[in-house]
């Protein structure tokens, strides 16, 4: 039916609907459904629908268009779709009961529930029950077939549960039927091991402290005959062991057996006799070892060694263990405690001759404080008079090893080192001598008497320390030699003129105005121009290029002539130098001849004792002789040393 058309078909316009429909539906093989257009009901018949439908109702036409005729009044537009849903649902369910009829019938195997048909089944009844509206007319059909399908489910699980748990306790039961079976035959039969007994004990034994042994098998097995079962099986292992321990040749072989008996039967009948065996042995055996450690520690005596060898076998035979303190008798005590006591005595007489000779080599390679160090390593309960007599000679060899090392290093100059030397051996010597003072006094003696001698060598370092450095300060001259009197100088009885003779070097340091005074030291053969007759003579004196000194006529026939005097200032001292120029000129009637030229550079210090400087010329050679004269401070006396 096309819009426009009156929702009140004729009978005319309902024929040929029914001819559409006929049309399309025969062809293939079924009868149509129809929407009357009269009452709008449909006839469920088969797959097919036909049915009129109208977007808007009555309609008018306009300009060749057909239009709506007033408001919309749409016609049958959503009927077709419920029908078709219907429809789904009706053919879904109907298929569903269908396939349940044959699933529900083998309900009653184990795990059905289980089965993947079974599942998929489910899965798709709780789809349809999703998708089904509450209203359909098929959901009271649907609800009963998925209360069926939820009731069968749950039934087949409590009954595979139930064949389960029936299998699994006729398992379980005839395991532990046939375990109690299996024993009865290993008591029947001859052959059967100690170690078959024992696992078909221990397997009976575990029933009561298993989690479940099985319904069934108290029916087959009741506890009675389960322990009369047990019983039997430990008499005859106990049979069994038992006489084989009894007969056997060897103690290897009968503890061997011995052990067996217990490891089976732990309160067999014969078990206190044989750990009765077993103690008896194990005591005789740990006793044996003990006498094997005392004699290995015996043969393990070095009687001979020194040194650290003593110390530790010492030690060892202190701190010896029993290997088994409980197996120690009293014989085996007592000759542990013998042999301890001789080594006691062997440990101190070894001690003793190795300390003779480290002490001795000590003392001679002049370590004093540690070969008194080394008489203190004895701890004085053990200072015994041998130990005595050996600190006794070292206290008398100090000083005269001393003695040999002191004039080795006095030879060298090394007075610093043999007075440490020295100071070192004393210590020495009063540490011995106040260790000893109490309880040793001929030792406390002999270091005293040590302590006066090296006295008396010190004294000898120190006098010839003292003129030593005094000499230094003779031949050099020096600041540093007269610090390092009065800094170092043991006895110091040159301080005086040392402390004198610094604060000269101390004045000569400053900045001094001199005074110098020049004379002329004539050369017998002077000729300058080999002419008998004399000329006049002239000096000039040139100090840093300035001329401070012209002077003249002096005639050559003096023998030495003083010229004059100059005046310099020493800004640095004695360390301060000029360079001097001095040179001769002869005057005579026609010709000046040169008389002789000299030059040098010359300190303060040097001028202070005097200075010549030759004047050279033909053949001939004239000296000038320069000295500070005035502004330099008198040079102290260095007499020599006295005590």
């Amino acid at each position: 039916m096309e819009d426009g058309d009156s929702p009140a078909a004729t009978d005319s316009g309902t024929e040929n609907l029914r001819g559409l429909a006929e049309n399309i539906a025969v062809p293939h093989g079924v009868r149509p459904n129809y929407i009357l257009p009269s009452s709008g009901q449909v006839e469920p018949i088969e797959h097919f629908l036909v049915a009129p439908v109208s977007a808007f109702g009555q309609s008018t036409s306009a300009n060749g268009k057909d239009l709506p005729a007033g408001s919309l009044r749409p016609f049958n537009a959503l009927q077709p779709l419920v029908w078709l849903a219907k429809r789904r649902d009706e053919l879904d369910l109907r298929a569903f009961e269908k396939q349940w009829t044959r699933l529900k019938n083998w309900f009653w195997l184990p795990g059905w529930f289980v089965w993947p048909g079974v599942r998929k089944f489910r899965d798709k009844v709780q789809r349809l029950g999703l998708r089904m509206a509450k209203g359909s007319p098929f959901r009271r059909q649907y609800s009963g077939l998925r209360r069926g399908v939820a009731l069968l489910i749950s039934l087949s699980a409590v009954l595979s549960l139930v064949y389960l748990t029936v299998v699994g306790d006729g398992i379980v039961s005839a395991w532990h039927v046939r375990e109690f079976w299996l024993a009865k035959q290993s008591l029947d039969n001859a052959t059967s091991t100690v170690e078959a007994l024992f696992a078909h004990r221990e397997r009976l034994n575990s029933w009561p402290k298993r989690l479940y042994t099985g319904f069934l098998t108290q029916f087959f097995v009741t506890e009675e005959s389960r322990q009369e079962t047990v019983e039997i099986l430990d008499k005859q292992m106990d049979n069994i062991l038992y006489t084989q321990f009894q007969p056997a040749p060897g103690e290897v072989e009968k503890i061997k057996l011995a052990k067996d008996y217990l490891k089976y039967l732990p309160n067999g009948p014969h078990a206190e006799e044989i750990r009765n065996f077993i103690d008896r042995i194990n005591w005789e055996n740990r006793v044996r070892e003990n006498e094997e450690a005392l004699a290995k520690l015996i043969r393990e005596w070095p009687k001979n060694a020194i040194g650290d060898k003593v110390k530790e076998y010492k030690k060892s035979v202190d701190g010896f263990q029993w290997p088994h303190s409980d197996a120690a008798p009293r014989e085996l005590q007592e000759k542990l405690a013998n042999f301890r006591a001789e080594v006691e005595k062997w440990y101190w007489t070894q001690t003793f001759t190795e300390l003779r000779k480290n002490v001795g080599d000590l003392v001679e390679a002049g370590q004093f404080s540690q070969a008194v160090h080394e008489l203190f390593a004895i701890s004085p309960e053990h200072r015994s008079n041998e130990w005595a007599n050996i600190a006794e000679k070292v206290a008398s060899e100090i000083p005269t090893a001393l003695e040999n090392i002191i004039r080795s290093l006095v030879s060298k100059g090394s007075y610093g080192e043999a007075l440490k030397r020295s100071h070192s051996a004393e210590q020495a010597l009063k540490d011995l001598e106040n260790a000893t003072r109490v309880n040793q006094k001929s030792v406390a003696e002999k270091a005293l008497a040590g302590v006066q001698k090296i006295t008396r060598i010190r004294d000898y370092i120190n006098e010839d320390y003292d003129k030593v450095l005094y000499r230094i300060v003779q031949e050099s001259r020096t600041r540093k030699a007269c610090e390092d009197y009065l800094q170092y100088a043991p006895l110091k009885t040159m301080a005086q003129h040392v402390q004198a003779y610094l604060d000269y070097l101390q004045k000569i340091e400053m900045p001094m105005s001199l005074t110098v005074g020049v004379a002329i030291i004539w050369d017998p053969d002077y000729k300058p121009d080999d002419v008998a007759i004399p000329g006049e003579n002239y000096i000039t004196v040139i100090v840093n290029e300035d001329k401070v000194l012209r002077k003249g006529p002096y005639g050559e026939n003096e023998g030495t002539s003083k010229i004059g005097t100059f005046s310099l200032q020493a800004d640095k001292g004695a360390e301060t130098s000029w360079h001097f120029v001095i040179s001769i000129l002869e005057v005579d009637v026609l010709f000046d001849d040169f008389g002789g030229h000299g030059e040098k550079d010359i300190s303060a210090r040097e001028l202070s004792t005097g200075v010549e400087i030759p004047l050279r010329g033909a053949g001939f050679e004239n000296k000038a002789h320069l000295k500070i004269l005035e502004g330099w401070p008198p040079e102290p006396e260095l007499p020599q040393w006295i005590r």
